[in-house]
């Protein structure tokens, strides 16, 4: 029995050393699945981190840029707004101007007109009767009126001379050189 005892014995230390070589392998197997997973976790892990760098990056960049665009918006609206106090601030001047200034703008503007007889003036009620002591070689209207400037009418036409209107027609003109002049350093 000894020979079966040897041979079992054998059979036994040969399995086991199978066994242990398996158990080996297998536990390779296992540090070197274990080390590929970590490696690829730390690869995803720095692909994420980039990926969330690339991002913020972008988001402080769309960021800084919106509020650039804010700032030049604000800046420009002011702009218009302070340029649109000058048109009110220069109609008003217009409007309340005084009678001798008044009487040089609508003699200078009446000199170059060929009169037939047939025109009609409106002017501001407060400045009528120091039209009607020009003696102007056309007649002055005395029920209409018109805030500032004049008019000048005839049977097929009407010349707005309103300073109201003359800066709204000019005003796309003026705006930029009202600009440059405020604005330009």
């Amino acid at each position: 029995m000894t020979r079966i005892n040897q041979l079992t014995a054998k059979i036994m230390d040969d399995t086991n050393q199978e066994v242990e070589k398996i158990i080996e392998r297998a536990e390779e197997k296992k540090v070197k699945i274990i080390q590929e997973t970590i490696a690829e976790a730390h690869r995803e892990r720095e692909k994420i981190i980039g990926k969330a760098k690339f991002d913020a990056n972008l988001l402080k960049e769309q960021l800084i840029s919106n509020a650039r665009r804010e700032i030049r918006d604000e800046k420009l609206r002011a702009k218009l707004d302070i340029i649109e106090e000058v048109f009110i601030s220069a109609e008003e001047k217009l409007v309340n101007m005084n009678d001798a200034t008044y009487v040089q703008i609508l003699t200078k503007q009446l000199q170059t007109k060929n009169f037939t007889g047939t025109e009609v003036l409106v002017v501001p009620e407060d400045k009528r009767a120091i039209v009607n002591k020009l003696q102007l070689p056309v007649k002055v209207s005395d029920t209409e009126t018109i805030d500032s400037g004049f008019l000048l009418k005839d049977e097929q036409s009407i010349f707005n001379y309103s300073f109201t209107f003359l800066l709204q027609f000019y005003k796309d003109e003026l705006e930029l050189e009202v600009a440059k002049v405020l604005f330009d350093h």
